[in-house]
């Protein structure tokens, strides 16, 4: 058994990945911040200026900007009560982005979104691979919102819900809809 054990492990240390996929990886930076990052000729792989698109292994040595990029295997996973006004963004050029608020030593990232108008449960971590199975479409993850209208929902607006709605980016999965009415005596009807 601990022969298998090291076979699978030396079979880990030979895969070949994308270095922006490592350095995002390894908690360095985005894949977006790193694909600029070697554009600019500011990391070297194993002493050789690195260049778009190259694949690495977990054995090569990466240096970026100076430094010897080491891999933190630790899993953070934070569940935060995101107040309104903070955007879930990593972008730090947004005045009330979710990482300012937190102040978190270690890079993290939200895993999914709450609009800036919304408060709530929201996880950020830094395993790139659970937040992708978490939010991408193909894993069917469900979500579940408790939502507080100011107005009267009515059967339409149901309907749309439960239909899927048309965003920016795309239509929304169909959504479980449970219309729950309180009276003004604090009672659910």
């Amino acid at each position: 058994m601990a022969k298998r054990n090291k076979t699978i492990l030396h079979t880990e240390e030979k895969e070949e990945l994308r270095l922006n996929k490592m350095l995002s990886d390894m908690g360095i930076c985005s894949r977006r911040q790193a694909d600029e990052l070697i554009a600019a000729g500011k990391v070297t792989v194993d002493g050789q200026v690195a260049v778009t698109g190259m694949k690495v292994t977990r054995s090569s040595k990466i240096v970026v900007e100076g430094k010897e990029a080491k891999q933190d295997r630790s899993l953070v996973l934070i569940a935060l009560n995101k107040p309104r006004g903070i955007v879930c963004t990593t972008d730090q050029r947004e005045p009330d982005n979710v990482i300012d608020f937190l102040h978190y030593p270690k890079r993290v990232f939200p895993i999914g979104r709450l609009d800036k108008d919304s408060e709530g449960l929201l996880l950020l971590t830094n395993d790139g691979d659970l937040a992708y199975r978490m939010t991408h479409p193909k894993f069917e993850m469900d979500k579940t919102y408790h939502v507080v209208c100011s107005g009267i929902i009515d059967q339409r607006d149901i309907s749309r819900l439960q239909s899927g709605i048309t965003l920016d980016d795309g239509v929304t999965a169909p959504a479980t809809v449970n219309n729950v009415r309180i009276r003004r005596d604090g009672k659910s009807e």
